[in-house]
This record gives structure tokens, sequence and C-alpha cells, in this order.
């Protein structure tokens, strides 16, 4: 029988993984790379009120894959900053929205193609599920950063 730990690790990795095959396909179409997909959602849903510290804490990606993505996307017209300062807000230009637009439906698309047979009660109980867990697992490694520390 599979261990809790071995399905846990074994299937987030595939989900992500999958993810990121799913990403890097929906990006090829524009000519642009699958790891700024998150990003243009993430600028797309706040668009204007953004930083890029704030988007490397909605991403839960280091700031310095932030900057360099950032500085990648104005070089490809998709997007504008209020400033030269890291504090800047951004904001997506023109193509930018469209892209994002695109994206964001797209992504509704395969949300709900991959959650067939989901009942929303079961949706409900995993996402929370994936919450706790999530936590608890960030708790525990900020316990192993304290005691490496002692």
């Amino acid at each position: 029988m599979i261990s809790r730990y071995e399905m846990l690790s074994g299937v987030t990795t595939e989900i992500s993984r999958l993810i990121s095959k799913i990403s890097a396909a929906e990006m090829k179409r524009y000519g642009l790379r699958g790891s700024w997909a998150r990003y243009l959602l993430l600028l797309k849903k706040h668009e204007g009120r953004i930083t890029a510290t704030r988007l490397s804490a909605l991403s839960m990606r280091n700031k310095a894959d932030v900057s360099r993505s950032l500085a990648e996307l104005e070089e490809q017209g998709l997007l504008e900053r209020t400033s030269s300062a890291y504090r800047a807000r951004l904001i997506l230009t023109p193509r930018g929205r469209e892209i994002a637009d695109a994206l964001y439906n797209r992504a509704m698309e395969i949300i709900e193609t991959a959650g067939r047979g989901i009942s929303d009660e079961d949706r409900k109980i995993l996402y929370t599920s994936l919450e706790k867990l999530s936590k608890n697992l960030g708790e525990i490694c900020k316990e192993l950063g304290r005691a490496g520390t002692e």
C-alpha cells in the first residue's frame, strides 16, 4: 500500500508538472515563456495595484526571478511600470491585457475540465485540506529553520 507521504508528494509533484506543461503550451501560442502565465494572471487580477515585491509574494517566486521576468515582459511590450523604482505599480499594456484575458478564459476552461467528476462539496473539502496541509508544512519548515540556528 502506498504511504500517505508517497501519495501526497507524488500527486502534488505530478499536478505541478502538468500545470507547468499546460502553461508552457498555452504561452507558446503567444511566443512567451510558460512561467510568465502566473505573472500575467496575477497582473490582470491586481492591475495597477501591485508592485514587484507583492507579485513575488503572491506568485511564491523569488524576487530575482520576478525581476528578470518583469524586465522581459516589458521588453515584449506587455507591461509598463508607473516609475523606475522597485515599488512602482505594474500595469499591463493593451497587448498584455489581451493576452492575460485570453489566458484567464483558457485557465477557467482547463479548471472546469480538470474538475470533472468532482462535486462542489468534494472540491471545497479538497481546497480546505490543501490549505491546511500547506499551512502545517509551512509551520514545520519554520520550526526546522529555527532548529538550525540554535
